[in-house]
């Protein structure tokens, strides 16, 4: 499928890669991941990378450490379902923030709080 991504990616219509990412961290998911951002930096296109329910705030600070070796332009990179517990880290990473509306996980109210902790800047609400 890896191989089958750039030309699937040049097809009209499609404006991101993904959702791609982490769930457990495994050393497969790493390499698949690794070569999902490559893609996405050598196309120029966006990603939007998931984060789990469980194990977030690890698998998202190792996701960013990937996305930092894979050394793909912050703004390319979209981190999803950022909550209370990784926003700071995801924040101050420089790339997108993304907080998907999901009740119970996240709801509107949270949502609205972590923005205005954090600011808007940066920030792709996904709504469910």
């Amino acid at each position: 499928m890896l191989a089958l991504l750039p030309d699937l990616l040049a097809q009209e219509g499609a404006v991101a890669v993904g959702e791609i990412g982490l769930d457990r961290g495994t050393r497969e998911e790493v390499e698949v991941f690794r070569r999902q951002l490559a893609i996405s930096r050598e196309l120029g296109m966006l990603c939007v990378v998931h984060t789990p329910g469980r194990g977030k705030a690890e698998v998202t600070e190792k996701a960013l450490a990937i996305v930092a070796e894979v050394d793909i332009e912050p703004e390319l990179v979209v981190i999803d379902h950022v909550n209370e517990e990784t926003i700071a880290f995801v924040r101050a990473s420089g790339v997108w923030t993304g907080l998907s509306v999901q009740p119970p996980r996240l709801s509107p109210e949270r949502v609205a709080k972590l923005i205005r902790d954090y600011g808007a800047e940066k920030v792709l609400l996904t709504p469910t």
